[in-house]
């Protein structure tokens, strides 16, 4: 489904009553609780240097604090600058890429 990244969002300074999905990276230190009761959790997510405060109020995927995961929320984002999401998904990159290692006669070695 469509996403616009977090900069794309904040440069292009436009808030929506509409639903909208947004994509970018969790910034670690930002993430807190209201309480140890409560389900509301705020959060700053980043994307090529452009930051978003976001709200999510529910259970938060597994891999959402994985250093390596990019995060999708879905909700909408107020003229205020904050993003109320309603959804959130976890896309987690593939660590595993091919090893090209060269051989004594200047060709990749099979992987």
């Amino acid at each position: 489904s469509f996403y616009v990244t977090v900069d794309e969002l904040v440069d292009s300074g436009a808030s929506s009553s509409q639903s909208i999905q947004v994509k970018g990276q969790l910034v670690t230190e930002s993430f807190a609780r209201e309480s140890t009761e409560n389900t509301i959790a705020s959060f700053v997510l980043e994307e090529n240097g452009a930051q978003l405060a976001a709200t999510y109020d529910g259970v938060l995927p597994d891999l959402f604090f994985n250093p390596h995961s990019e995060i999708v929320l879905g909700g909408t984002y107020d003229p205020a600058g904050m993003f109320v999401a309603d959804r959130v998904y976890v896309k987690c990159p593939s660590k595993y890429q091919s090893l090209e290692v060269d051989n004594p006669y200047g060709e990749p070695a099979a992987t």
